[in-house]
């Protein structure tokens, strides 16, 4: 997997969540639900955004 680079992914789908498009904030928002679901993030601070 490729888990390391998942930082970075995050932090561009967090600020994603704030476009004008809809189409763009819920695809953001499906993907942070997934990343979610991955152990190493599903007790984290990142949930807290």
């Amino acid at each position: 997997m490729f888990l390391g680079s998942l930082e970075a992914a995050i932090q561009n789908l967090m600020s994603n969540t704030k476009n004008d498009s809809t189409v763009i904030r819920w695809g953001s928002a499906y993907a942070l639900s997934r990343i979610i679901q991955i152990p190493k993030y599903a007790n984290s601070d990142f949930i807290l955004f």
